[in-house]
């Protein structure tokens, strides 16, 4: 599967406006939750020059799945496409089972996720630890996702970075 989105840097003040205003135009607010995730860096090569990630995500203080990311694509309009395969995690410890296998943690992620879906998107509102805080719209056509963006009257500065990239530049760190 390719996730296609665009994220836009927002003031944290505006959100609880934000999502007041997405509800108004027929939005419906899915659910909120606790998000932590955990970058890996691969034993054999560096995610950060081939552009990819494995990450395990905890919902919540429970063990959700484990994503690979492929490269990203630039669409047009600053909407990027990456492949996403996702496992969801049943029983285990697949940080044990990463570790197993020659990967090493590189940098967690911790964010208050808003999901949204309005039409054939998903909106998520993020406020991430010591990073501020985003929205993402994904879809699967670009020219949607930026009408959609239009729509809203979103304001901020498109963000072509991961939140992992993010955090790292900020503790001048690499993975």
């Amino acid at each position: 599967m390719y996730e296609k989105e665009v994220k836009i840097k927002v003031e944290c003040n505006a959100i609880e406006n934000l999502v007041r205003i997405l509800e108004e135009i027929g939005a419906k607010k899915v659910r909120v939750q606790d998000e932590v995730d955990v970058y890996y860096q691969h034993p054999c090569r560096n995610f950060l020059e081939t552009d990819e990630a494995v990450r395990l995500r905890i919902v919540d203080g429970k063990t959700e799945s484990i994503t690979y990311k492929g490269q990203r694509i630039q669409e047009s309009n600053g909407v990027k496409k990456r492949k996403e395969v996702i496992l969801t995690i049943k029983t285990g410890d697949p940080d044990e089972f990463l570790r197993s296998l020659g990967f090493k943690p590189a940098v967690t992620v911790e964010k208050t996720r808003t999901y949204m879906e309005y039409q054939e998107h998903l909106i998520t509102i993020d406020k991430v630890k010591h990073l501020g805080c985003f929205i993402e719209i994904e879809g699967e056509n670009p020219d949607s996702i930026m009408e959609t963006l239009q729509r809203f009257g979103l304001q901020g500065e498109i963000v072509e970075e991961t939140y992992a990239e993010m955090i790292l530049k900020l503790k001048g760190l690499e993975m």
